[in-house]
């Protein structure tokens, strides 16, 4: 099956299927990451300090894209497409510290290009069979447009479709998440030997935006759950996944 994944930011899919990626594929899927903000000010552990605030943008999407390139070759046969969107500080012009409090909007330009963008996947011959999209723990505006557009999108276009919503991290380091509309809790242990040192390695990638606490509070959750869970419809359990 060729799955797709909907990754708000980069970074986001390593950090919640940074087990489950490998061993879907290992189990001869096709899985491609759907990156959509990706223009991004946000690095707050790299030396964009150092740079001319008129360079900032272009530098720290760049750090940030090597970051990409390095989970590339961790997880050989791992595919990606940028949409090389604005997240919401630039978009939205707000402060950082406000996007975990803003509600999503359906003004906001980036849904009618997220639901362009899963039209035109959909009609590529390698069409997707399933999606997943974030959960939106911790309620950041960008995780909530990302899966509401893609909610809505599959709800006019693909009512039918297979689909999962994954725990995106490091949002948050509650074990106890709720789901609801008859969503079904599947978890997948990976296909390291070592899940948790797996899980570690591949969020310490992406050291610009994260600390090496981070990385072990991730690394520790996947052992406290077994693995990584995502909430299924009834397609995604039907289709075997």
């Amino acid at each position: 099956m060729n799955l797709l994944v909907l990754s708000s930011h980069r970074g986001d899919a390593a950090f919640s299927l940074g087990l489950a990626m490998p061993q879907w594929l290992a189990s001869r899927h096709r899985v491609t990451v759907l990156n959509v903000f990706t223009r991004s000010l946000h690095a707050p552990y790299s030396d964009a300090d150092t740079v001319h605030e008129n360079d900032r943008l272009a530098y720290i999407s760049s750090i940030r894209r090597k970051e990409d390139e390095q989970l590339l070759k961790a997880i050989p046969g791992l595919a990606m497409v940028d949409l090389n969107m604005k997240d919401a500080p630039i978009r939205l012009h707000c402060e950082g510290g406000l996007v975990h409090s803003m509600e999503s909007s359906a003004e906001d330009t980036a849904i009618p290009k997220i639901r362009k963008a899963l039209a035109k996947l959909a009609a590529e011959p390698r069409a997707f069979h399933a999606v997943l999209l974030p959960l939106a723990l911790g309620n950041h505006v960008d995780h909530r447009v990302v899966r509401d557009a893609g909610l809505a999108y599959l709800a006019e276009s693909q009512p039918g479709l297979a689909y999962a919503l994954y725990e995106n991290l490091p949002a948050s380091s509650e074990d106890r998440v709720e789901a609801s509309d008859g969503l079904t809790p599947v978890v997948y242990p990976g296909k390291a030997s070592d899940a948790a040192e797996w899980k570690r390695r591949v969020s310490q990638l992406y050291a610009s935006q994260i600390e090496a606490a981070d990385a072990e509070a991730i690394a520790a959750r996947a052992v406290r759950l077994g693995g990584e869970r995502v909430w299924g419809n009834a397609a995604w359990t039907a289709a075997g996944l």
